[in-house]
């Protein structure tokens, strides 16, 4: 059973150069987007494009090292992107904070690389299947083997797993950085299927 293990995850993280770091924060935020993109559509706010702006220009950093130009204003743009949890009920109003929150958290590695700890936007998108899990499983979280039941669940054994491929995934590739980036741009890009698709 795949577990998450946050101290091995950040050892590991601090191993990679620092674009390696980002496009693991960059392949998070994609495989969250369609869970942002159905509460928008769903719900009527946000505006998906500026989360998949602001992971493309991780993305183009990742490329060529080329900080972006609007990074600051894609930052703000994406904390306006964020769902009131008080004033909705959608069942994935958490999901799409977290997905604005990863897509800013991937920029921000790049603008200010000690702000935040690397195992941040790992540890969100892991709360934000845990979440929801716990709202599919609608039990009370002291029943005996809760926990194990939401480790448990497809769906967050698939994100621990696609979080490790992802990392090994990483730490095996050794062309240069431009033609890992592109590679990896399109890895990110072919999954179309969300963290929380079934």
């Amino acid at each position: 059973m795949e577990v998450f293990d946050e101290e091995r995850l950040e050892r590991s993280l601090r191993k990679l150069p620092a674009w390696k770091r980002v496009a693991f924060m960059a392949l998070l935020g994609a495989r969250m987007l369609p869970n942002y993109r159905r509460y928008s559509a769903e719900s009527g706010f946000g505006d998906v494009s500026v989360l998949e702006e602001t992971l493309d220009a991780a993305w183009t950093w990742i490329e060529s090292g080329r900080l972006p130009a609007n990074a600051t204003a894609l930052l703000e743009a994406c904390d306006r992107q964020d769902p009131d949890p008080e004033k909705s009920t959608h069942p994935y109003t958490w999901p799409a904070v977290d997905a604005a929150c990863v897509a800013a958290m991937t920029l921000t590695a790049i603008v200010d690389p000690g702000q935040l700890p690397l195992t941040d936007p790992a540890s969100v998108a892991r709360d934000s299947v845990d979440s929801f899990v716990q709202q599919l499983l609608v039990h009370d979280a002291n029943t005996p083997g809760y926990q194990e039941a939401v480790l448990g669940h497809p769906l967050m054994q698939r994100e621990l797993r696609q979080q490790r491929e992802d990392l090994e995934m990483l730490e095996k590739l050794r062309e240069d950085r431009q033609t890992v980036g592109r590679e990896l741009r399109a890895i990110a890009a072919a999954r179309t299927s969300g963290s929380l698709d079934g």
